[in-house]
């Protein structure tokens, strides 16, 4: 049962991982050159290496991993509470 718990929320973090960062180099001005590369979810990683990395050093990458497993928790939280109730 935590196996399931764990793997469908590792899908749904990923999947909205990807989805925000669609969104966000669609819109973003210095978007990527060619909009197919907003759909490459290795462009995706690299921009967000970027973004926390440029900003904060290497306390961004700290960061950045940081508020990945928040997302994590508060997305088993959701799943934990929405496909296996008690």
């Amino acid at each position: 049962m935590t196996f399931k718990k764990i793997l469908l929320t590792t899908v749904f973090t990923i999947l909205l991982i990807y989805l925000v960062s669609l969104v966000v180099l669609l819109i973003s001005s210095g978007g990527p050159t060619n909009y197919w590369q907003a759909f490459n979810p290795i462009y995706q990683h690299e921009t967000w290496l970027f973004v926390f990395g440029w900003s904060l050093g290497n306390w961004g990458y700290a960061l950045m991993v940081v508020l990945w497993l928040l997302l994590f928790t508060v997305v088993y939280q959701f799943v934990n509470k929405t496909f296996f109730k008690n």
